[in-house]
């Protein structure tokens, strides 16, 4: 593949995981990256509905709650193994060449689909390497995106609505992606899928730190 604007060799083999939620999506990115091995290889995209007059905040609330190194994107960010990438109040992102591209969120805040936007351009960029997970949020921002991610043999995740606080987001997904626990979802599975072991256990059982019991989850 050509490399266009300064992309990085070897970006494209990296996988990467773009999680989006919404109100109440805090709680459920930090029990996802509780935890979570610091050589994963793989990127992360946090992508969450803000206010653009919104103080960006959330850098610095999910690095308390990982070891991972967690930084706001700016335009044109190359793309880092085991690296967090927050969205900024106010923008779009898209990813491609091995970097993150920043846009402008022009429609009201009401009608703003940020998680599709980026999903969207995620299973186009990294095809059978993209991975797409949904957490708590009012709406049905994330079902379009995950729908292109599984046409392109991706890999689909969705919180139990059950255990989200608000189950708008994960309810409206869950009918095309999989349910399961944030808990259990955080490591082992999108471990598993980076060395590509999708038949094998979808969950982990983190019953040192996590005694709640399994909820239901499902193998892409």
């Amino acid at each position: 593949m050509e490399e266009k604007r300064g992309g990085k060799p070897g970006a494209d083999d990296l996988y990467v995981v773009g999680i989006g939620g919404s109100a109440g999506g805090l709680e459920a990115f930090e029990r996802l990256f509780a935890g979570m091995p610091r050589d994963t290889g793989m990127v992360f995209v946090v992508i969450q509905h803000l206010d653009p007059k919104h103080k960006a905040l959330m850098p610095e609330l999910l690095q308390r709650a990982t070891a991972l190194k967690v930084m706001e994107i700016v335009d044109g960010a190359e793309i880092e193994p085991d690296c967090i990438f927050v969205l900024p109040p106010g923008q779009y992102v898209s990813i491609g060449a091995g970097r993150l591209w920043l846009s402008p969120a022009t429609p009201p805040l009401g009608t703003r689909t940020p998680v599709d936007s980026f999903f969207t351009s995620l299973a186009a960029d990294r095809k059978d390497k993209a991975i797409g997970i949904v957490v708590s949020g009012m709406g049905m921002d994330g079902t379009v995106g995950i729908r292109a991610i599984k046409e392109q043999l991706g890999v689909v995740l969705v919180q139990d609505p059950e255990s989200a606080k608000y189950d708008g987001m994960p309810t409206s997904a869950a009918g095309r992606g999989y349910a399961g626990n944030t808990r259990q979802l955080r490591a082992a599975r999108i471990a598993s899928t980076q060395q590509g072991r999708r038949e094998g256990p979808p969950c982990a059982e983190f019953a040192a730190k996590n005694p709640r019991p399994a909820a239901r989850c499902h193998g892409a």
